[in-house]
């Protein structure tokens, strides 16, 4: 064994194990254990396959979401040029359909979320606290 390399390096661990393998039997339930004994491994190899896996489903589904992300970024895209053309042509009419679509914008965004004071407290909370400071100083 070269110098350097461990024993579970990637050059010294020959393996036939596939990933699928291992969720399909930790899907129906199996532990970790019972998984390395069925297929001749470790409990380690098999943490590492479903770790493996889940980093490849956490993957799939960022990039599914980005693209979705993206599609409705489009469509929000061209919903603002039509209204924006009807806005230019005069049609008042066009300002609520904007708003709409603005607003599609900003929560696709997430700037849909209340800002925050520096002491953490929501800004319809601060507002509320104002307000019933100022009722009881004219009471």
């Amino acid at each position: 064994m070269p110098r350097g390399k461990s024993k579970t390096h990637a050059d010294y661990v020959k393996s036939d194990i596939k990933t699928g393998d291992v969720i399909e039997l930790r899907t129906r339930g199996f532990t970790y254990t019972e998984i390395a004994a069925k297929l001749g491994c470790s409990k380690t190899n098999v943490g590492y396959h479903v770790k493996k896996a889940m980093a490849e489903q956490r993957a799939s589904n960022l990039e599914s979401m980005e693209h979705h992300q993206e599609v409705v970024r489009r469509r929000y895209e061209k919903m603002w040029r039509t209204v924006d053309d009807l806005l230019e042509a005069g049609d008042i009419a066009a300002v609520d359909r904007g708003v709409k679509v603005l607003d599609g914008i900003r929560k696709l965004y997430g700037l849909d979320a209340l800002p925050t004071t520096e002491k953490g407290e929501s800004f319809l909370d601060r507002l509320a606290g104002l307000v019933r400071k100022s009722e009881s100083d004219d009471g």
